[in-house]
């Protein structure tokens, strides 16, 4: 298990000090200990790699078993599959404070195009929160682990979260967030935000609140999903474009187009009205799983080839399947009425 999971594994589960040593003593081998014959040695080496995968499997049981039950129901996550969250989920306990109020962001759940985050916010004293919608503003920079602003739009989403109590001044949020391209990769990198005001409407005409938070958060560098180059003509609508990737995740379906043997302005009106016509995960078992009508992304970028050749036009689709996946267990896509073999 190398050193950087581990620390995360430890992250995740916040042993106490004393705990973590013992564990850590479990596993290492320190240098000065005394020399065991051969057979021994080797007895030794496999017991404590023994217990090493053993301890992975119970720490990452334990992480899942911590995750929030609002992200299990969200997700859907039974006794099946709820492991399958283990490396996307990111705890938080971060408080932001402000005039209006104060955010306290829980936890986040990401893969490399998705990141999610549950949130509760608590107005001051006196206020009733009883609507059904609130949102704030929402201003996102992303900077990559070196350091660079990465430069990417963004489909961001708000959800309002049952608390059990809808005449106090507290509601619980989910804060969703796509990158619109896949330029806006989010393993490894820093999520910097700036929420301003509290609405109670999309339109931003229903204010609430006014106020200004801000914070940053760190999102996990392992890939809970699988990449796929795929790189081949395909059509849609009788046009003829460039599928160039497709990306699998737990929670995600991305795939994006270059222009190819023909402008991807040409299919604009095709995937606008049909962006979720015919798509699905086809697994090996020969099941087909949908995606859902209601978290789905689509953005398609025209660049100034005239003045710059090497640019391309590019069009990025992100979906949220209808249930949790496991990404090793789905052998092809269906997509814009073909379907398309995913080879490891």
């Amino acid at each position: 298990m190398d050193k950087n999971r581990l620390s995360r594994v430890f992250d995740q589960v916040r042993p106490s000090p004393e705990r973590e040593d013992a564990m850590l003593a479990d596993l290492l081998c320190e240098e000065e200990r005394e020399e065991l014959p051969t057979m021994k040695r080797r007895k030794k080496l496999t017991a404590v790699m023994a217990l090493a995968a053993a301890l992975v499997l119970t720490v990452c049981a334990f992480a899942v078993a911590m995750l929030e039950p609002a992200f299990l129901r969200y997700f859907g996550a039974g006794a099946e599959n709820e492991q399958l969250l283990c490396n996307a989920a990111v705890p938080l306990n971060q408080t932001m404070r402000g005039d209006g109020g104060t955010f306290y962001l829980r936890q986040a759940v990401a893969d490399r195009y998705s990141v999610k985050i549950l949130m509760d916010f608590t107005a001051p004293e006196g206020t009733v929160l009883d609507g059904d919608f609130y949102k704030p503003d929402d201003f996102i920079e992303l900077y990559g682990s070196a350091g660079e602003e990465v430069n990417t739009s963004w489909f961001s989403g708000w959800e309002l979260v049952e608390d059990g109590d809808s005449s106090d001044n507290k509601i619980t949020l989910l804060f969703t967030l796509n990158p619109g391209d896949q330029n806006g990769n989010l393993l490894g990198g820093a999520l910097h935000f700036q929420f301003e005001n509290l609405y109670r409407d999309n339109l931003r005409e229903d204010l609430v609140l006014e106020g200004k938070w801000s914070g940053v958060i760190t999102l996990p560098e392992e890939d809970p999903g699988s990449w796929y180059p795929i790189d081949r003509l395909t059509d849609i609508g009788g046009h003829s474009v460039k599928l160039s990737t497709l990306y699998v995740s737990p929670i995600s379906l991305v795939c994006d187009l270059e222009e190819g043997a023909e402008s991807l302005r040409t299919i604009k009106d095709t995937v606008w009205d049909g962006w979720k016509d015919g798509v699905a995960l086809l697994t090996a078992t020969g099941e087909r799983i949908g995606v859902r009508e209601d978290d789905y992304g689509m953005q398609i970028s025209y660049y100034d080839v005239d003045r710059d050749p090497s640019d391309r036009e590019v069009a990025h689709f992100y979906y949220r399947p209808e249930q949790l996946i496991d990404p090793a267990e789905i052998t092809a896509v269906e997509l814009f009425g073909q379907t398309v073999i995913l080879k490891g």
